[in-house]
């Protein structure tokens, strides 16, 4: 089993605006899409340009270019978190709800990167560690507004929870209850437990391991 894959991400104001109200977004890119084209060769594919992007940066601190003739679900535009492992454990990371670059290739890349570099919760991957990685990479679908616990599924749903500027989620799979998901939210959003939070929940395709 793969533990503790899902670090909490925390967003700006700006983000959660964007994400709250641009799913128009979501529309062109539905999870059925994904759910589609998802097999052992695409995921190979997939998990392969995050491990290129991260082997590219650690060596050379170099960026690469999305690869050509991929297929053509990654010349979409999508939101993506892409997750590096290391013997079953969470390295590292980082993604967006909404996409901030023009094809989900591109965004892998760009999210394989901050995973390895730029995620404060794991320490930055070291070359020595490269050839024992393992990359996830999930897509996450529009954010649905719920109004109770009762409404969660933590191994299947994602949460994000919200107060003002502060927010914080987690991924599906990172909570076994929907009591810890909310609470682990709360603690990392930096929310008291008995303070009031809008709440929100969505689904995701993920592609590997590998």
């Amino acid at each position: 089993m793969i533990r503790h894959l899902y670090p909490v991400m925390r967003y700006s104001v700006l983000l959660l605006f964007l994400l709250i109200t641009a799913s128009s977004a979501f529309a062109s890119s539905p999870l059925d899409s994904f759910k589609a084209v998802k097999n052992k060769t695409n995921e190979k594919i997939v998990c392969g340009i995050a491990r290129q992007a991260v082997e590219a940066k650690i060596r050379k601190n170099a960026i690469i270019q999305p690869p050509s003739g991929i297929p053509g679900f990654l010349k979409q535009p999508s939101a993506v978190f892409v997750t590096i492992i290391k013997k079953d454990i969470t390295s590292g990371c980082m993604g967006t709800l909404v996409p901030r670059e023009p094809t989900l290739a591109a965004e892998i890349i760009r999210s394989a990167i901050m995973a390895s570099t730029a995620d404060y919760w794991y320490e930055s991957i070291r070359e020595k560690d490269l050839g024992k990685l393992k990359y996830l990479v999930t897509i996450p679908g529009p954010l649905r507004p719920v109004g109770s616990k009762a409404q969660l599924s933590p191994k299947t749903l994602g949460l994000l929870v919200r107060k003002g500027s502060k927010s914080a989620l987690l991924l599906p799979g990172e909570a076994l209850t929907p009591e810890w998901q909310i609470y682990e939210c709360r603690r990392k959003a930096g929310i008291p437990q008995n303070e009031k939070v809008e709440m929100f929940v969505f689904e995701t395709v993920s592609f590997g391991p590998y």
